[in-house]
């Protein structure tokens, strides 16, 4: 990959950051919500603009792309993909080690050697987990969950500096980060703040859930990293929370026998919809066949009523907090 080339950089995720939201027509090719006649394919990372077909950088790269939205020169739009983090030249060359080393290593063996070399080399970097380049501008983040979350940028940097399970990155993406016993980054996942759009840093490893570990005996189970945050924020420190998909317990399982978890309460609160029924009893017969004494109870009939998850319940509280707060203040004034 020369300095110049983006077949590398993933397209989808520059045009997200220049405010465009791909969505799948194919499987490798994708269109933008709002410009119907704008293309992306991710095979090659490139694009096409074809209602622009008469103006200038309207299809190619990542480069081209960044250039007719920014207005930029060509060196003004490789020095903005580095800075966001999609284009790192050095750190792959270095990575890759091509030096003269190298080159007469390819010159004097077959090209078949060659492919099997590179081919090597591309399962290693994916194996490896993409961590992004990270924001230190966490205003966005810490407004969306204090106005549209009702969670409080206290409960936020409790998880950022004490826990350290959350960041947020250059893309105006909240990562959620997956770790193990010894505290190692094992999977990132992570939720846009505009498009709410969900998704994981390659190379992660699914096994491991998002967990808020505050030592506690008890163990609290959600759906998404959200609603774990948001049942932190109600319940504090009583808990240890972990967030699982509604499709699968194997990141709860395989944390349960990774830490020797054993003779232990579960509490289920997944999401009040039937999928989350539906996962709870499984999750409840699951568990149970790992004979470890662990006592499960579901909780979404009991405290998700007439709401769909734990962050609805919370900001159903806090909503009632402040319209009792505005009776007894009318109360007084009379």
């Amino acid at each position: 990959m020369s300095y110049e080339d983006s077949s590398k950089i993933n397209i989808l995720d520059v045009a997200r950051d220049l405010g465009f939201n791909p969505i799948p027509v194919s499987n490798n090719i994708y269109k933008d919500k709002t410009h119907d006649s704008l293309r992306f394919w991710t095979d090659t990372n490139s694009f096409c603009w074809y209602s622009k077909v008469n103006e200038i950088n309207v299809k190619g790269s990542s480069f081209n792309l960044v250039q007719f939205v920014k207005n930029m020169t060509f060196p003004e739009a490789k020095k903005y993909l580095i800075n966001k983090g999609f284009y790192t030249p050095e750190n792959y060359k270095k990575n890759y080690n091509y030096n003269k080393n190298n080159l007469n290593y390819f010159k004097k063996n077959s090209s078949e050697k060659q492919k099997s070399f590179l081919e090597e080399r591309e399962k290693q970097e994916e194996i490896k987990l993409k961590v992004p380049p990270f924001n230190t501008d966490l205003s966005k983040m810490i407004n969306y969950f204090k106005n549209e979350r009702k969670i409080e940028p206290s409960t936020v940097w409790k998880l950022i500096k004490n826990h350290k399970v959350l960041a947020f990155d250059k893309l105006d993406n909240i990562c959620f980060f997956a770790i193990n016993k010894e505290g190692q980054w094992k999977n990132i996942t992570k939720r846009r703040i505009d498009t709410k759009e969900f998704f994981a840093s390659k190379g992660g490893d699914k096994n491991y859930p998002f967990v808020i570990n505050n030592k506690a005996k008890d163990i609290l189970v959600c759906e998404g990293e959200i609603d774990a945050i948001s049942c932190y924020e109600m319940f504090g420190n009583k808990f240890n929370y972990i967030s699982i998909p509604a499709t699968t317990d194997k990141g709860l399982i395989h944390h349960i026998e990774e830490n020797n978890i054993k003779n232990t309460n579960i509490f289920l609160l997944m999401d009040n919809d039937e999928a989350g029924i539906k996962a709870s009893k499984i999750i409840a017969e699951n568990l149970e066949k790992l004979n470890r004494n662990l006592k499960v109870k579901n909780m979404t009939n009991i405290l998700l009523d007439n709401v769909k998850d734990p962050n609805e319940l919370l900001i159903k509280k806090k909503q009632n907090m402040i319209e009792k707060s505005i009776k007894k203040e009318k109360i007084f004034e009379r």
